[in-house]
């Protein structure tokens, strides 16, 4: 189920990737990116081809595999069987449980300014975030998760 980007993501993360490099890992947002920056990450976190598109994009730009298993928020988890990151990605623990919560209650607003492009480098915290909401469908996230319901519907009845 390939997917790609929006032309604007693809080159905000490239930026990114390349301040990540510049900064040993603390890359910054300029203020005229956060919007946009926020926008993509509640979409990441709310559909699967979007969140599938994201990590595809990672996996190319770290030249790594990412290895998920069970959700953390899946019940009968448990804690040490639910993340064995890649070394390969620098960026890859996921949101304190606190923080993640919030997200699923408030949105993405609930994510520092300074914490956002490290997230969106993630690809373990992203997956986190998007199973937790997934998982408990907060309200807040219902009409997102529909729209992104109805994407997938209507790209498996195209390509059927």
């Amino acid at each position: 189920m390939s997917n790609s980007l929006p032309a604007p993501i693809e080159e905000l993360l490239s930026s990114l990737l390349k301040r990540n490099t510049k900064t040993n890992g603390s890359p910054g947002l300029e203020p005229s990116e956060l919007a946009s920056v926020r926008e993509w990450m509640a979409e990441v976190v709310s559909s699967v081809l979007a969140l599938e598109a994201h990590c595809e994009w990672l996996e190319n730009a770290f030249g790594a595999k990412l290895r998920f298993t069970r959700s953390r928020w899946d019940e009968g988890a448990l804690e040490d069987d639910v993340l064995q990151p890649n070394p390969a990605f620098p960026h890859r623990e996921r949101l304190d449980r606190e923080t993640a919560l919030d997200v699923a209650e408030v949105g993405v607003g609930a994510i520092a300014d300074d914490e956002l492009p490290q997230l969106l480098l993630n690809p373990y915290a992203l997956r986190d975030l998007a199973d937790l909401i997934h998982f408990t469908l907060p309200d807040i996230w219902l009409d997102r998760l529909g729209q992104a319901g109805r994407k997938l519907r209507d790209r498996q009845v195209l390509s059927a």
